[in-house]
Formats: structure tokens, sequence, C-alpha cells
């Protein structure tokens, strides 16, 4: 008892003492004249108060952020210092307060689960993949690659531990649910502009994105990130949905679901589109809540597409898009590049990083039947995401991400939700699983 008490002083004591200096340093700053100085000091205030009583709110602000809310500060930090972002910083306040909570013995870690172990697993394959092939790579391609490995391994995995350390009640999940609708508006409004308007204000000036003005990319790299993303979002508006009773709220959700629904055709990416597709399938396979309107929804799209049909043969995005040859052969001759590079790397693969498949794929440049090799020189990524793992990582790294997937299915079924919800969530992943064949 009297160790605990200890432990708890010390804790205020150095919030005592954090929150003095926080309060001279801004009283300095006024004095001086120094508002810039003393607008940072009152940004560090507020977060400090969440950090100290809202961490909670921080965290989904946080997810919640990334790469959309936090564009315009990010294009502000880009300008001092290129590796500075708001969600690199936000990333690392949180986990050190996380882990000095634990320190001070002000909460304990919720235990490792199976698909954290996994996670781990595939995360240290991964950083022995990079580790193998850095000697061999300009300093400049092993920085690239250990960005990649933070930004794509260790924040999202990261961020599942700090979610799970929390307490989440029904309200708060529903409160959180609602931030992403929020911010699916927001990404709405963003490819809309962009797609019929050419407007690039939502678009990030920190990183190298690929424009193309006649699909919708919003804030994200490409229209495959930018659909997956909102098709999730989708998903989880279908859900709020599922769980209302009140009928003017189900439709402002069923509207909601309209609009994102109309950003993601904007998308023109067929991946993305079967995707979705093959997810609300088994929503609606699954879950007879959603059953009627899905129905409809399926009926009223099917009268469209049969009306829209003389326009849509005739159009380019009939010719470019959607009977387009040359995505196919592109990804037949990527493929066999791919299966070049593992047999020849079985074990840790080329080498984890951001250009590794791009830089490699000359060395193994292969040809399938009649498709010639010659295919496989534009395609910088395999567009399967399980490729893509097993070409960099090898068939280890491919066994622990496949594992990692497996685990998080098997979550669902000791995860102390509702029965009904594991059907949504399960659409939820096979939306991911589809997607990541073919982007």
């Amino acid at each position: 008892m009297h160790t605990m008490q200890r432990r708890m002083n010390l804790f205020w004591v150095l919030e005592m003492m954090v929150w003095t200096g926080l309060c001279v340093l801004f009283s300095l700053f006024i004095a001086n004249g120094g508002w810039v100085g003393g607008a940072g000091i009152l940004a560090a205030l507020m977060l400090f108060v969440m950090l100290t009583r809202y961490f909670h709110v921080l965290l989904c602000l946080w997810m919640a952020g990334i790469p959309t809310l936090f564009i315009f500060p990010n294009n502000v930090l880009h300008a001092i210092l290129s590796a500075l972002t708001v969600d690199r910083i936000l990333y690392g306040i949180l986990m050190a307060t996380l882990l000095g909570s634990w320190l001070l013995k002000r909460s304990r870690p919720v235990p490792m689960t199976a698909v954290e172990k996994a996670m781990w697993v595939f995360l240290a394959v991964a950083t022995l993949s990079l580790l193998s092939t850095a000697i061999t790579k300009p300093p400049k391609a092993v920085y690239d690659g250990f960005v990649m490995l933070v930004q794509g391994v260790v924040m999202p995995y990261s961020a599942f531990v700090l979610a799970k350390n929390q307490v989440w009640t029904e309200k708060g999940m529903e409160r959180f649910f609602f931030l992403l609708i929020g911010v699916g508006v927001y990404l709405t409004v963003a490819g809309v502009l962009q797609f019929f308007f050419q407007i690039t204000f939502f678009m990030p000036q920190y990183i190298e994105f690929d424009v193309e003005m006649d699909r919708a990319t919003g804030t994200f790299f490409s229209p495959t990130e930018y659909g997956g993303v909102l098709s999730v979002i989708l998903m989880l508006t279908l859900l709020l949905y599922a769980r209302a009773g009140d009928a003017v709220y189900r439709t402002v959700l069923l509207g909601f679901s309209a609009l994102f629904t109309f950003a993601i055709l904007l998308t023109k990416t067929r991946a993305v589109w079967v995707a979705l597709l093959v997810a609300l399938g088994v929503v609606y396979w699954k879950d007879r809540r959603v059953r009627a309107v899905l129905g409809i929804a399926a009926i009223l799209g099917g009268v469209a597409l049969i009306v829209a049909l003389p326009f849509l043969l005739n159009s380019e995005l009939f010719e470019r898009r959607i009977a387009e040859q040359e995505p196919i052969y592109n990804r037949i001759a990527i493929y066999a590049t791919g299966l070049n590079m593992v047999i020849h790397n079985p074990i840790l693969g080329i080498g984890f990083g951001k250009d590794s498949f791009r830089e490699a794929k000359w060395d193994y440049i292969s040809s399938f039947g009649d498709v010639s090799a010659q295919w496989a020189s534009q395609p910088s990524v395999p567009h399967n995401e399980l490729m893509l793992v097993l070409t960099l990582t090898g068939l280890v790294g491919l066994t622990a991400y496949v594992i990692v997937l497996y685990r998080a299915y098997r979550l669902l079924d000791v995860a102390e939700v509702h029965s009904r919800e594991k059907r949504m969530i399960r659409g939820e992943l096979a939306c991911f699983l589809k997607g990541a064949f073919f982007v």
C-alpha cells in the first residue's frame, strides 16, 4: 500500500513539474512578445491535458487523422524537417505515455494475445530481411526501408497494442465510428473536388502521390488506397445502421453509405469494386439485419447499370478501365517475375524495403506463356499483397503474415462481441483479403 502511494506521489510530482515548466515558458514568451512561441506552449498544454486526462480521445484522433486531418500541418512540418509529421510525433508521445504508465505502475499491460505474438514474429522477420540486404544497398534505400518498416508495420501493430490497452465501452466505440464517418465525408469531399474540378488542395505535398485526375485519390497516394479506406468506413456505417432503431438515424446512415459508395465508384478501380462487392456479399449472407437494404441496393444498382449500359459501352470508363487488357498482362508477367524472385531467394526474400521490388525485378524479369516479359517493365509492385510480402520477406515472412491474418480472424471467436457483429467484421476482413490479391 505504501509502495503504491509513493508511486502515485511520484507521478503527481512529475505532472506538477511539467505543468509548472509549461506555464513559466508561456509567461516568458508572452512577456517578450513571442506570440508564436506562446501559441506553441498553449498547444503543448492542450496536448498534455489530453495525455493525462483524455488519452483515449487523443488515441482516437490519431487513428482517424492518418492521413486525413493531418495533411495540412504535415505540409507545414515537411518544409521544416522532411521526417517530421504529426502522426509520427503523436505516435511517439502516445507510446511513451503508455510505457511510462506501465513503468510507474499506474496501469498494467493487458496480457499479450496470439495475434500480437504473430505480429511481432512478422516484424522480426521483416527487420531481419531488411538488415540482411542493407550492406548491398545505398544509405538512402536503407533509410527508406526503415521508414517503410516503421510506418507500415511498427505503427499499425503498435496501434493495436495502444487500442487494446484502453477500456472501450459500447458508447465509446460508436463515437469512434462516428468520427470515422466524419473522416469519410471529408475524404468524399476531397475526392469529388479532385475528380470533377481538379482541386488538389487536400492532397499531401510531402509525398510523391499518383496523380490521376480522372480517378479519385482524395488524400491518399493512389485510388486503390482511397477506395479501400472508404470501403472500410462504408462497412462501419452499415454496422451502425444494423444496430440503429430510430428511423431518422437509419436514414441518415443510409445517406452516408450512398455518399461513400459514390466516392468509391469515382476511383475507377476494379480491385476495390470487386473487393467491396465480395464483402457486402458476405454480410448479406451472414447478417439478416442488413439483408433487406442490401437487396434493395443491389436491385437499384442493377437497374441503373442496365439503363446506363449503352452509354458505358461507348465511354472512356469502359474502354480504359473495365475492358482494358493491359493491366491483366502486366499482372501475369509481374507475377511470373515475382515467382522467379522467390525461387532464387526463398528464405528471407530479396530484402524488405520501399523500392526493393522495383529495383530487383530487372534481374528476375520473366515471361509466362505468350505473355512477354516486357509487360512486367511498367509495374513497380506485383499488385498482390501476398506476392509482395513473399518476394520481400520470403517464405518465412509470408508464413508469419498469413498467421497474423488467421489469428485476427480467430480473434473474433474469442472476443467479447455480440455474435451478430462478428459477421459484419468478417465482411471487413473479406474486403481486405479480396482487395489484397489484386491491388
